[in-house]
């Protein structure tokens, strides 16, 4: 990167949101990046494969989150209840808001 590490500032092509075409046409040319980038999705890949085969049906998990993950925001009241209890319990202090416009 050009620019001065002392000042922390970057060349103007290498700024977030600037060059992004010029910073594509050197990552697509770096060939370590490229196979790092295959490995990775690949190997995140196989994991995702072979998490769903071990699990079996996946979309019946999924369908399960979703279910849970319903039930617990119709229910939130009596879930932050519950952890705000434990979390007194352990000397803890949960504090909550009167109103959200209260932040």
């Amino acid at each position: 990167m050009s620019g001065s590490a002392a000042t922390g500032t970057a060349h103007p092509d290498e700024r977030i949101g600037s060059g992004l075409k010029s910073r594509a046409k050197r990552a697509l040319g770096d060939e370590f990046l490229r196979k790092a980038v295959a490995f990775t999705t690949d190997k995140l890949r196989k994991g995702r494969l072979d998490a769903a085969d071990m699990l079996g049906d996946w979309e019946a998990w999924r369908e399960r989150a979703r279910a849970i993950r319903s039930h617990t925001i119709s229910h939130l009241d009596y879930y932050l209840g519950q952890f705000a209890d434990n979390v007194q319990k352990r000397g803890g202090h949960v504090y909550f808001a009167v109103t959200g416009a209260k932040r």
